[in-house]
C-alpha cells in the first residue's frame, strides 16, 4: 500500500513539471468539480476519519447521491476484482461460476442491512445520528478497499504462489482497517462511550441476523403459497 502511495507522489511532482498550461486548466477544472471534492475524502479518512465523519455529519460535505454512486461502483469492482482482474492463482472464483444476482447482495446487501440496523438499533440507543449520517459514513469506511483492492488485483498478476502470503495479508489489512473505521464511525456519528459503543455493534449485528431469517422465511412462504395457487388452478 506505502508503494502506492508513493506512486502517486512521484506521479504528481512528473504531472507538475510537465504537463503544459492549457492541459493544467483542464485538470484543475475537473479537480474544482464538487464530486471530486467528495471524493478526496476517501484519501482524507484514511489519516484523519474523526475529521471525516464531523464533515460528513455537521459539513454536510458529501452528497448522498455521490455515497450511492460511490456504494454502486465498489460492487461492481469487487466483482470484476474476483472474477476478472486478479490473477489466476488468487482468484477467489471462476467466471463459470458467477453468479450476478448472488454477487449483487453479497457485496451490496451487507452494507444497506447494516446501515438499516445501525440506524434502527441507534434511535432506541438515542444515537445522534442520521440514516444520511450512517449511509455515508460507511461507505467511505470501505476506502481501503475502494482504493487499493484493483491496484492490488492487477499486481497479483505477476505475483508467484510462493506470494500468496504477501496477497492474503494486503487483503485482511483493507478489511480489518475498514472493519476498524466502521467501529469509530459508530462511536463518533451516535456519540457513544465504550459501553454503549459494545452494546450498539452486538445488537446491530442481531438485528442484521433477524432481518435475514425475517426475509428468508418470508421468501418461503410466499413460495409455498405461490406453488398453492398454482396447484390449484392447475386442478380446477
Amino acid at each position: 500500500l506505502l508503494c502506492v502511495l508513493k506512486i502517486f507522489h512521484v506521479y504528481g511532482k512528473i504531472y507538475n513539471y510537465c504537463m503544459p498550461e492549457k492541459g493544467k486548466a483542464i485538470v484543475n477544472k475537473i479537480k474544482d468539480l464538487q464530486v471530486m471534492k467528495e471524493l478526496k475524502y476517501l484519501g482524507h479518512i484514511l489519516k484523519h476519519p474523526f475529521d471525516t465523519f464531523y464533515d460528513i455529519k455537521f459539513g454536510q460535505k458529501i452528497r448522498m447521491r455521490t455515497a450511492v454512486g460511490l456504494l454502486l461502483f465498489f460492487i461492481a469492482m469487487n466483482i470484476a476484482c474476483d472474477y476478472f482482474i486478479t490473477g489466476y492463482l488468487f482468484r477467489p472464483g471462476s467466471t463459470d461460476g458467477l453468479n450476478l444476482g448472488f454477487e449483487l447482495l453479497k457485496w451490496g446487501l451487507i452494507i444497506v442491512l447494516f446501515v438499516i440496523a445501525n440506524y434502527l438499533i441507534s434511535s432506541l440507543q438515542n444515537g445522534e445520528g442520521f440514516f444520511r449520517d450512517i449511509f455515508i459514513s460507511t461507505v467511505f469506511c470501505f476506502a481501503p478497499l475502494i482504493l487499493f483492492k484493483l491496484p492490488l488485483s492487477i499486481i497479483s498478476n505477476v505475483m508467484t504462489y510462493n506470494e500468496t502470503y504477501l496477497f492474503d495479508l494486503a487483503t485482511t489489512v483493507m478489511w480489518a482497517v475498514s472493519i476498524f473505521y466502521c467501529i469509530l464511525m459508530i462511536k463518533d456519528i451516535h456519540n457513544y462511550k465504550v459501553g454503549g459503543l459494545v452494546l450498539n455493534i452486538v445488537l446491530t449485528a442481531v438485528a442484521m441476523i433477524v432481518m435475514v431469517l425475517i426475509y428468508l422465511m418470508v421468501y418461503i412462504l410466499s413460495m409455498q403459497l405461490i406453488e398453492f395457487f398454482i396447484n390449484l388452478i392447475e386442478e380446477a
